[in-house]
């Protein structure tokens, strides 16, 4: 048996909006409509696994300890990191 499923509100922004009807209306078929909703699932389903590896290789790069040059693995961390640490502060 299935679980049942949350409700989550999020707000984003009018060109993403406009972004997620282009997939639904690309997603769709003659004989299946693709609503919003099910385009933002299908975005989260095919990038949530990208993002968690990401995270990983981040989170296991800031507890490695240094090899090599002094500082190197820090400074690769924390380049490799940026991008995913700004995720949490990106107005959407």
């Amino acid at each position: 048996m299935a679980k049942p499923s949350e409700q989550t509100a999020i707000r984003l922004t009018g060109e993403l909006l406009a972004r997620i009807d282009r997939l639904a209306e690309n997603l769709s078929t003659e004989w299946n409509a693709v609503s919003r909703s099910d385009a933002i699932r299908a975005a989260i389903l095919r990038g949530l696994p990208s993002l968690e590896e990401e995270a990983e290789r981040v989170k296991a790069a800031r507890v490695a300890p240094a090899k090599g040059k002094a500082g190197s693995s820090a400074v690769s961390a924390t380049k490799e990191g940026a991008g995913l640490n700004k995720l949490h502060f990106v107005e959407l």
